[in-house]
């Protein structure tokens, strides 16, 4: 097989033109990152460093790929963008219906999920009504427009919650014929507050067989913060964002993420970090994030952060190994970006370890 099979269509031609700008620069060695199909058909995001090697004439000889899965980096760094995103939908103004038009449009970011719909719950005969939908055909829509307090659908809302199973089984379980969609997997999401079901989402893929782990953490999060949406909407009460939801999602997270204020100081570390570099969230608390790097090292980092890069919406990447509290070093690659935290402008950075460390 040739390794240009693997790479995704979409992104092949980009990957091409980077290599030949490198060699035509004379570089040595270069970074990229770029989607690969697994042999089961998944879709992942790789981070490949280059390293070009010449002959004796200078011409290329072959090139060595080291390859790392960055998947879950990904949806960290694009799940941060949906949260701000989700500010702005908080501090649009918009009435109730667009802001359930606007949810779904992100919500349509996540990893496997193109379709979706919201539904309200009249509170006094339990119908569910749709109030939204994306990447759904007409007619599914209009089929499952509205349905009952005692139908199948509304079952599937009414364990507490979210389940999620291959189209197959819920086409089985409903009276309608609604394989003419083409649907894979879909989830049926409650959208619980104070402990009141007040409306739910389907969301689902068209070419994918489930709905992945990852994802269904970031889907947790919509619909806590959908539920705050609709109560507060509702009661008049301003709109806030729930900075918790996101916390709770980078805690779940295996790779190693410190959010800094934008003059470094850290605000915010997940679980991950504090068990592998063995400080308690009080040390980390205000803590400079230069201190998570080896002493001397700290021009090397400076450098290798690019803030008038980041500040236009690129990242930048830094070698240089982690620090425990008791002063062991774990060789990392960490990646920096710009995100939103807490309403602001802050500083977020994405280690992850190398597998002899982990």
């Amino acid at each position: 097989m040739i390794y240009g099979d693997m790479i995704h269509p979409a992104d092949l031609e980009k990957v091409r033109t980077e290599v030949a700008r490198c060699y035509k620069e004379g570089y040595s060695d270069f970074s990229q990152e770029y989607r690969v199909l697994t042999k089961s058909g998944e879709v992942r995001w790789v981070d490949e460093r280059t390293l070009i090697h010449h002959n004796l004439q200078g011409e290329i000889d072959f090139l060595q790929g080291i390859i790392v899965d960055i998947t879950e980096r990904k949806q960290v760094t694009n799940f941060v963008q949906v949260e701000s995103d989700f500010e702005n939908v908080l501090s649009s103004g918009d009435n109730l219906q667009d802001m359930f038009e606007k949810i779904l449009d992100f919500a349509l970011q996540i990893k496997a999920v193109d379709c979706g719909a919201i539904y309200l719950i009249d509170s006094s005969k339990g119908n569910f009504e749709m109030m939204a939908y994306r990447g759904l055909s007409k007619k599914f829509a209009d089929a499952l427009s509205h349905f009952g307090p005692n139908t199948i659908q509304a079952r599937l809302f009414t364990t507490g919650y979210p389940v999620y199973k291959y189209f197959s089984e819920i086409s089985d379980m409903i009276k309608e014929d609604l394989d003419y969609e083409g649907l894979q997997a879909m989830g049926f999401i409650p959208v619980i507050h104070n402990e009141k079901l007040i409306a739910s989402m389907i969301l689902g893929s068209h070419k994918e067989l489930e709905i992945p782990a990852n994802s269904r953490n970031v889907i947790d999060t919509i619909a806590d913060q959908l539920g705050l949406i609709i109560t507060r909407f509702r009661e008049g009460t301003p709109i806030k964002k729930d900075q918790n939801g996101l916390q709770d999602l980078f805690d779940t997270m295996d790779d190693l993420i410190f959010i800094m204020d934008m003059g470094g100081l850290i605000i915010h570390a997940n679980h991950a970090l504090q068990k592998y570099l063995k400080y308690s969230r009080k040390d980390l608390s205000k803590m400079d994030f230069l201190e998570l790097f080896p002493p001397g090292k700290e021009e090397e980092v400076l450098e290798s952060i690019d803030i008038e890069g980041l500040i236009s919406g690129n990242s930048s990447r830094c070698y240089v190994p982690l620090m425990t509290k008791d002063r062991n070093f774990l060789s990392s690659d960490t990646k920096f970006f710009i995100g939103k935290w807490d309403g602001r402008e802050a500083l977020i950075g994405v280690s992850r370890l190398a597998a002899n460390d982990n």
